[in-house]
């Protein structure tokens, strides 16, 4: 285990730039990427064109885009009103149920799809097939920051990780302002062994926890590679079943996610809905997006990449504050101009579990254990990072739509359109209809009346029934899914949530005006639960529930 200093354009970057280049200059790409990525920077890690990062919000395109859709939508409201000579307000609320009633049905697909699709995951007696001497090198990335209370446990948990220790190639990326987290690694140094590596990365703009991976991705020794995160507590095989599952695929799979779970999700209601959340996302939203075959928006940890395709997209944006988000969507970008075929061929013992999906990004049955946020402005700025994230990537891969239309097609837009920018426009709207139907039940006024007639207020009634049953029976049987009875009867009381992610939106349009590339750090180590200790406790008995017989097959069906 050794430190090395990462500074801006240092000798060690140069040294493996140029190993890189000979791999990322025979990429082929289609005109919205021109530029071929070589790992250079100018000090901030930026591997990509400034125009496909988010380095500056508001490029000129993105104005002219902003015009032209503003000018579209006040022409269709115009035509509405003289079509059906109704006011504008009228139509605009109008607007608001029908984007409602649309996001409804299409979640509301994904949901029952997921409820019947399978996921990666080889079993006991495939994954011994594997042979020490077969399984490639594999780069584990752990930026840490500020996190002394809790990197002792990851350091804990990674060694108990079922790989070959000869072919791990562990880096921890630490800060040099951060002299707490620097010293609580180094009283680890005595459960460290040689696979391990720590990179102290000099002061530099923005920082950001993609900029810390981007600094990783250019020494990453591995054929493969994934990201933990501080807090973190992954399945001891979990590498194990993502290397099985790279080496029985096409090249085309490019990219794994695993589901992320938590160790304390009862701390408190607020970590209960968190859950919740968690659950549905990984369980149901997820899958079901595989299931269609539309692109996957990663999460942030525990995501598994081809290195070399990893290098040739750029890594991530390290302007971006949810990289994994954008990355993903990235990544599905280019399996059409790479030739990601409609289904994947695995072996037989994983007989079409990826069937729709051309984009090379898929599932994996295996779980890693977070911190749970149970401190609302903990919660709060964690939440508010993420949405402003998501606004950040729709308005990148937007900035020219005819381009974005032919890279994804039709279909392919609609993880943008109701995932993406979709999230927080819904959040927006429950807000201002929640403030609408106070105001009514508090002065009874005509003037809101007046907005609602008998149509629109039938439709309204039906999209409010239809829309809460659908999503507190999904927050409801997720957790049910992972036996957390506790948290499936708290998230009966789910729109309490809700509106903490309105305000949380709110906060996400502010700060993205003012501040696009602040990253507001999430503060672990505060539960007052114990820390899940990987090597003295086995993993929950809610998260084995997929573990499977020997002669099981190669794949879970929920």
């Amino acid at each position: 285990m050794g430190y090395k200093s990462a500074k801006a354009g240092g000798s060690a970057s140069r040294q493996v730039n140029g190993k890189v280049r000979q791999h990322v200059h025979c990429a082929r790409r289609h005109s919205y990427y021109t530029t071929k990525y070589s790992l250079k920077h100018s000090g901030d890690y930026l591997f990509m064109h400034e125009k496909i990062s988010s380095k500056k919000v508001f490029h000129r395109e993105t104005i002219e885009l902003a015009i032209a859709s503003i000018a579209l939508f006040l022409a269709i409201l115009y035509g509405l009103h003289s079509l059906t000579q109704a006011s504008y307000p009228v139509i605009l609320v109008a607007l608001g149920v029908l984007f409602y009633l649309v996001t409804i049905s299409f979640k509301a697909y994904v949901f029952l799809l997921a409820l019947h699709i399978g996921v990666l995951n080889p079993t006991r007696r495939e994954l011994s097939t594997l042979h020490p001497d077969a399984l490639p090198t594999y780069t584990v990335l752990v930026p840490a920051y500020k996190e002394k209370g809790v990197i002792k446990n990851l350091i804990r948990a990674t060694n108990k990780l079922d790989y070959p220790r000869d072919k791990l190639d562990i880096k921890i990326l630490l800060e040099d302002n951060d002299s707490e987290t620097i010293g609580a690694v180094a009283e680890c140094k005595s459960i460290m062994g040689p696979e391990y590596s720590v990179m102290v990365l000099a002061h530099s703009l923005p920082k950001t926890k993609p900029k810390s991976l981007n600094a990783g991705l250019i020494a990453a020794k591995g054929e493969f590679l994934t990201i933990y995160d501080a807090e973190d507590v992954p399945d001891p095989d979990q590498l194990k079943k993502a290397a099985w599952i790279f080496m029985h695929s096409d090249n085309d799979l490019v990219a794994l996610q695993s589901k992320l779970s938590f160790y304390n999700p009862e701390e408190n209601m607020l970590s209960m809905w968190f859950s919740a959340e968690y659950a549905v996302w990984f369980e149901y939203v997820l899958p079901g997006l595989h299931a269609i075959g539309l692109p996957i928006p990663l999460g942030g940890t525990s995501n598994h990449f081809r290195t070399k395709v990893l290098m040739e997209v750029g890594g991530w944006d390290p302007y971006n504050v949810t990289e994994d988000a954008d990355l993903g969507m990235r990544l599905c970008r280019i399996g059409g101009r790479i030739g990601m075929i409609e289904s994947i061929t695995w072996g037989e013992s994983v007989p079409g579990n990826t069937q729709g999906n051309k984009y090379g990004v898929a599932m994996m049955d295996s779980v890693t254990l977070e911190e749970s946020n149970h401190v609302m402005s903990n919660w709060l700025h964690q939440r508010s990072r993420w949405i402003k994230g998501f606004i950040q990537t729709f308005i990148v891969h937007f900035r020219h739509p005819l381009q974005t239309w032919h890279d994804y097609s039709a279909k392919g837009l609609l993880t943008f359109f109701f995932i993406i920018i979709g999230t927080p426009v819904n959040h927006l709207l429950n807000l201002f209809f929640w403030m609408l139907t106070i105001a009514w039940l508090l002065t009874q006024s005509s003037a809101i009346t007046v907005l609602f007639p008998e149509p629109i207020l039938t439709l309204g009634w039906m999209t409010f029934i239809a829309g809460n049953v659908l999503f507190i029976a999904m927050h409801v049987m997720a957790p049910l899914r992972r036996k957390q009875m506790k948290i499936a009867l708290a998230a009966l009381f789910i729109p309490f949530y809700w509106l903490l992610m309105s305000l949380a939106t709110v906060r996400a349009i502010w700060q993205l005006a003012f501040h696009p590339h602040h990253w507001d750090k999430t503060e672990h180590g505060t539960t007052s639960s114990l820390y899940y200790d990987a090597e003295l406790a086995p993993l929950p008995e809610h998260l084995r529930m997929h573990e499977k017989s020997e002669d099981a097959m190669g794949f879970v069906f929920g």
